[in-house]
């Protein structure tokens, strides 16, 4: 419950939103946080709150349904988190390739690196499989 205080207070502070979506998101945060996975259905069991895993898990896929996320207001919100003028941060760009049926899904991300690992800033979705050439 600390870590969802937390997150809670840092959202309100950098993102103009209605307070049960930043709600949710706390909430989100967490469980990604616990279960260090993008599995959804995974992600749902490690959100803190009584109500049962099927229900966290529907409310995760009507959120990302539902509401566009305003991905440079995200990218703020990390910067202000994670980077500070005193720190150096090393930026990281991946980009990762694979199939969906016959659908390729073709991913370019710039993250920061922070404790082991990179938390995405921004991403676009490239036009075919592979690199760009």
């Amino acid at each position: 419950m600390k870590e969802f205080k937390l997150i809670r207070a840092a959202l309100k502070k950098h993102i103009i939103m209605h307070g049960a979506r930043i709600n949710f998101l706390a909430c989100f945060i967490v469980g990604f946080l616990k279960t260090s996975t993008v599995n959804l259905k995974k992600v749902a069991t490690g959100m803190p709150g009584a109500v049962h895993k099927d229900s966290k898990y529907k409310r995760i896929q009507r959120f990302f349904r539902d509401f566009e996320l305003d991905l440079c207001m995200i990218a703020e919100l990390i910067a202000a988190l994670v980077l500070t003028e005193l720190e150096a941060r090393t930026l990281a760009m991946d980009r990762t390739n694979w199939k969906y049926g016959k659908i390729n899904i073709n991913i370019l991300t710039l993250g920061v690196a922070y404790e082991g690992s990179a938390i995405p800033l921004f991403w676009i979705p490239l036009p075919k499989r592979g690199n760009l050439r």
